[in-house]
């Protein structure tokens, strides 16, 4: 039988995940480019609900990704706004990591994008406040919590990433 390609395994899993929630993957993914399938659901997938369950479900595979393959995500993402935007919104807000700054030194993508991008993170900085009792509930949901994340993001700051920094909540807007 032929491997399934990331768009079959994409809709396998939206199914798996729309009958489950809270489903862990265990081996959906063996095998296939996770960079690639990461991109794949950030570009066609709009859900921010469903693509943050996505990723506490796939945790397994992206676990140990480096700064480099997050840039990768973001080439596969290529010009796609809102999915540039899940990833960024996502890593500043689940990993902590200023991942504005790693955006804005892409020298890939199409500057008129970036601007985009860049421009509703300064006009609209509540899209980037780390809901802390909103994501402890969705961590616990998946059998997660703080410390699963917290050394994801020491080991990335280790490497060179800046901690994110934190969204006052007297300054959010939607």
């Amino acid at each position: 039988m032929a491997k399934e390609t990331i768009e079959q395994v994409s809709d396998v899993i939206l199914d798996l995940l729309d009958k489950n929630r809270y489903t862990r993957l265990e081996h959906q993914l063996d095998g296939h480019d996770i960079k690639a399938f990461l991109a794949h659901n950030f570009i066609y997938r709009s859900s921010r609900i469903y693509l943050d369950d996505l990723m506490m479900a796939s945790k397994k595979y992206w676990n140990f990704f480096m700064i480099a393959d997050w840039i990768d995500v973001f080439r596969g993402v290529r010009d796609h706004v809102p999915g540039l935007k899940y990833c960024v919104g996502f890593l500043y807000r689940y990993l902590q990591i200023d991942s504005l700054k790693i955006f804005s030194a892409l020298d890939f993508l199409d500057p008129s994008v970036k601007a985009n991008v860049l421009f509703d993170f300064q006009e609209r900085p509540g899209l980037l406040a780390v809901m802390e009792k909103f994501h402890d509930l969705q961590l616990t949901h998946f059998g997660y919590d703080r410390s699963d994340f917290n050394s994801i993001r020491d080991r990335l700051i280790a490497e060179g990433a800046s901690p994110a920094i934190p969204v006052e909540p007297n300054i959010i807007k939607f």
